[in-house]
């Protein structure tokens, strides 16, 4: 399974996902975000992915080729168009290759989700369109997709104050990290490396570059930070004096951070255009550590014959 998502910015949308491909004995690393050129309908589209991935690649190859056969004067590709191909595509492909399977609908690998986001090439605009098996449906702001999607809202919400759409590409692009480092450390079919996509609203697509994105350990430094908070807020019986010690500590913490970013950001300004275009495009930190639940000695005692 996976975790994908689609979050509008001021200069586009940033798709990201994680790209651990799960198998029944093996897991492998697998890009979970392709692109469809479509020049003759002036437009471009970046798609996401979750489940089968034979599934899944079957589907978008057969989108792909039926938004082709569009001929150039229905150009550009509306958000109307582009939802009428998607869901005719899907209906012929659930009814030949998935409603037919006795099996369907008793596993997580046998639906065919997608996050679809369509750049138009003639106006400058994008749209965020999710599928759920045969239909389709467009988002403003953000889309989900894959086993974390319920976890990544929840990550992301609390960190967003007016709209996510209001806020700078670099805000956005350090909130999707944020949330994909929570999600492949706490669901356990999401994990590998971290993959980033950038649709601007005024241009082509930007390169996948190889550098890594950004520090695993400030997302960690943040959720421990949030955890002081709450208990100097809400611990009444804590000393007051060692509440004040916590939030004197925190702060030089959030400076240290700081600094390192500042530090990081003038070392990838030095890579020079070619090798880093846009700061926003890039890979994440690779695997990340699964959060495990251990039982405790009362629970083993009971479950021990």
């Amino acid at each position: 399974m996976t975790i994908a998502a689609a979050m509008r910015c001021q200069g586009g949308v940033i798709l990201c996902a994680d790209s651990l491909a799960s198998g029944m004995e093996i897991n492998l690393s697998q890009s979970k975000i392709v692109t469809v050129n479509l020049p003759e309908l002036r437009a471009n589209l970046a798609i996401g992915f979750s489940g089968g991935i034979s599934h899944c690649m079957s589907a978008i190859s057969a989108i792909g080729l039926t938004l082709r056969k569009i001929p150039a004067s229905k150009g550009p590709l509306t958000e109307e168009l582009l939802k009428f191909a998607v869901e005719d595509v899907l209906a012929r492909f659930y009814k030949k290759h998935m409603y037919p399977d006795p099996h369907f609908g008793t596993w997580t690998e046998d639906s065919v989700c997608l996050l679809i986001v369509l750049q138009n090439t003639e106006s400058g605009g994008t749209s965020i369109f999710s599928t759920e098996k045969t239909v389709m449906n467009l988002h403003r702001e953000a889309a989900f997709i894959g086993a974390g999607a319920a976890l990544a809202r929840y990550v992301i919400e609390p960190l967003v104050c007016i709209s996510v759409a209001s806020m700078p590409d670099d805000k956005v692009l350090l909130l999707a990290d944020h949330m994909l480092q929570q999600v492949k450390r706490f669901v356990p079919s999401c994990g590998d490396e971290s993959h980033f996509f950038f649709i601007s609203n005024a241009m082509g697509f930007c390169p996948i570059t190889r550098e890594p994105l950004l520090a695993r350990e400030r997302s960690d430094t943040f959720r421990q930070i949030i955890a002081e908070l709450f208990y100097a807020s809400a611990d009444l019986d804590l000393d007051d004096d060692l509440v004040r010690i916590g939030l004197h500590m925190t702060d030089k913490c959030i400076r240290n951070i700081r600094e390192e970013q500042r530090e990081e950001r003038e070392r990838r300004q030095k890579l020079g255009p070619k090798l880093f275009a846009r700061p926003l495009i890039g890979r994440g930190p690779g695997p990340v550590e699964k959060y495990e639940v251990r039982q405790s000695d009362g629970q083993k005692s009971k479950d021990q014959p």
